[in-house]
């Protein structure tokens, strides 16, 4: 009977143990990826109408059948 209660102890504490550990990556690995974020910068270019070249511009005609 001892030798069953010794064991749901140990179990007991294995669970315990395991949650902790999986607390603790988890939470390293939120702040690692905020560190990441925090870091990007923007990867596209900004227009403005000064930089931006027309090639052609034609005013377009409408044809009516009438």
């Amino acid at each position: 009977m001892t030798n069953i209660k010794l064991k749901r102890i140990l179990m007991k504490a294995l669970k315990i143990s395991l949650l902790l550990v999986a607390v603790v990556v988890l939470t390293v690995s939120v702040i690692s990826k905020d560190a990441v974020v925090q870091e990007e910068t923007n990867t596209y270019k900004e227009y403005t109408p000064k930089n931006q070249v027309v090639i052609e511009r034609k005013k377009g005609k409408v044809i009516t059948a009438g």
